[in-house]
C-alpha cells in the first residue's frame, strides 16, 4: 500500500523592509542561508533542511520517539520523520519587532534534532546574527555587521563593514572582504579571508590561515596550521603558529620592517634587508612591520606576486 503521508510544506513570511534590519536567527540542526541584496522586503522561507552529520538528529529523534512510547501514552504511535520535520517547521517561529526579525526553530525534543533550512532574504547593509549548534551558516551581499557562531559547520560571510564576530567549533570560516574589527576563532578548521583593513584577530587550533591582500593591523594564531599572508600593502602584522610553514608576501613598493624566527626551522627573507631604516625613503611610500613566528616551520617573507 502507497504512503499516503502528506510531506512537509515551506512555510514563508514576508515583511516591509524600507531600511536595513537587524536580523537574528537561532537554529539548532540544518543550515542558513542569508542574500542581502537591494529590496524594500525581508522574506523567511523555511523548509526541510540537511540533517546533522553522521544521522545525529535522526537517532536522537528516534530515542526520545522510543522512549514516549515505552514511558508515555504507549496508544500514540511514533511519529515519523516526515511528521517531525512538519511540526519543526510549522513550530518555528518568524517574528517582527520594529526593524529587528527573529527567527527561532523549535528548542524541545525531539523537534530540534530536525535539519531545517531557513532562507532570508533582507536589504543591503542590515545587521546579521546567526546562533546555530549542528549548522552551516551563508551570509552574501554586503552587510553593516555580523556575529556568526556554530558548534559544527562551515561559515561563508561575504563583505562586512564593522565589528563581526565568527566562531565555529568545527568548520571552515571563508570571508570576502572586511573593511574593520573581524574576530575569527575556529577549532580545527581553515580560514580564509580575501582582503582585511582595519583591526583583526584570528585564531585557530588546527587550521591553515590564508589572507589575501591585508592593510591593517592583523593579529593571527594557528596551533598546528600554516599562516600565509599573500599581499600585505601595510600596517601591522603579528603571526604566529605552533608547528606550521609562515609564507608574507610584501606588495611592490612597500617598505618592510621584519622580524622573522623559527625555532626548529629556517626564518629568511627574499626581499633587499638593511639593518637600518632608509635615509630617504620615497615620499609617501607605504610601511608594513611584520612579525613572524614558528615553533617548527619555515618562515619566509618575500615580493607578492600577481599570480
Amino acid at each position: 500500500m502507497e504512503n499516503s503521508e502528506p510531506k512537509a510544506e515551506n512555510a514563508y513570511r514576508e515583511f516591509d523592509a524600507p531600511a536595513p534590519v537587524e536580523l537574528t536567527v537561532n537554529i539548532d540542526s540544518g543550515a542558513v542561508d542569508v542574500k542581502l541584496e537591494q529590496t524594500d522586503k525581508v522574506t523567511v522561507t523555511v523548509a526541510p533542511g540537511p540533517a546533522p552529520a553522521g544521522g545525529i538528529g535522526a537517532g536522537i529523534a528516534g530515542i526520545v520517539n522510543w522512549v514516549s512510547t515505552q514511558f508515555g501514552n504507549q496508544s500514540t504511535p511514533p511519529r515519523s520523520q516526515d511528521e517531525l520535520l512538519r511540526d519543526a517547521i510549522r513550530l518555528t517561529r518568524v517574528e517582527q519587532h520594529g526593524r529587528n526579525i527573529a527567527v527561532q526553530t523549535p528548542k524541545n525534543l525531539p523537534l530540534r534534532t530536525i535539519g531545517l533550512q531557513i532562507t532570508v532574504t533582507a536589504p543591503e547593509g542590515s545587521t546579521v546574527l546567526v546562533h546555530g549548534k549542528l549548522a552551516a551558516i551563508d551570509v552574501t551581499g554586503p552587510a553593516e555587521r555580523a556575529t556568526l557562531n556554530t558548534a559544527t559547520g562551515d561559515i561563508t560571510l561575504d563583505k562586512v563593514a564593522h565589528t563581526s564576530i565568527l566562531s565555529t567549533g568545527s568548520g571552515s570560516v571563508r570571508v570576502t572582504g572586511s573593511q574593520d574589527g573581524l574576530k575569527i576563532r575556529t577549532g580545527t578548521g581553515d580560514v580564509e579571508v580575501g582582503s582585511l583593513a582595519g583591526h583583526t584577530s584570528i585564531g585557530t587550533g588546527g587550521g591553515n590561515v590564508w589572507l589575501g591582500s591585508v592593510n591593517g593591523v592583523v593579529k593571527a594564531r594557528s596551533g598546528t596550521g600554516a599562516l600565509t599572508i599573500a599581499d600585505a600593502a601595510g600596517g601591522v602584522i603579528d603571526v604566529g603558529t605552533g608547528s606550521g610553514s609562515v609564507q608574507v608576501g610584501i606588495r611592490e613598493g612597500v617598505l618592510a620592517n621584519l622580524d622573522l624566527n623559527s625555532a626548529w626551522g629556517t626564518a629568511r627573507s627574499e626581499l633587499d634587508i638593511s639593518e637600518t631604516a632608509p635615509v630617504n625613503p620615497p615620499a609617501g611610500a607605504p610601511t608594513v612591520i611584520v612579525k613572524a613566528r614558528t615553533g617548527a616551520g619555515n618562515v619566509l617573507v618575500a615580493r607578492a606576486t600577481t599570480e
